[in-house]
């Protein structure tokens, strides 16, 4: 399963995989479980209004962020980064550093920023943290 998973990996190219902000590991789920009869493991409505609540409160922070724009974390250019997303000395040290390590393209580098400050708003944060860019980090391809 490893070694089919390294064989898709391959045919993907560097720029479409650095585009990617997100790549998580899905476990294997049984078929059985994937019938609604069998099925233990429901979202109930509740989880998902709360969901839902956190998502809507996070679009508000960003939109108190951009003011008149319509933008969005992921839709920010280096420049907005620049302008709305001041990064403590702590926390630039520990990025730079780390897109070092990982060899992180500049378009990388700056998806991790956007993902960071998305965590951010999730915690409803005002800054972004160390913490934020360590979940982000782990987001990314393993190439």
């Amino acid at each position: 399963e490893n070694n089919m998973l390294e064989t898709y990996k391959k045919k993907i190219s560097g720029p479409i995989m650095d585009r990617i902000d997100l790549w998580l590991s899905v476990s294997h789920v049984a078929y059985s479980e994937l019938t609604p009869q069998e099925t233990t493991k429901t979202v109930s409505r509740e989880e998902t209004t709360n969901m839902r609540e956190v998502v809507l409160r996070a679009r508000a922070l960003q939109a108190d962020r951009f003011q008149s724009e319509t933008k969005t974390n992921a839709t920010m250019s280096a420049r907005d980064i620049e302008t709305h997303i001041p990064l403590a000395s702590s926390v630039a040290t520990l990025l730079t550093e780390s897109a070092a390590k990982l060899k992180l393209s500049p378009r990388g580098y700056h998806r991790i920023i956007k993902v960071a400050r998305t965590i951010a708003d999730i915690c409803e944060s005002k800054e972004i943290e160390a913490s934020h860019i360590l979940e982000a980090l782990q987001y990314r391809s393993r190439m």
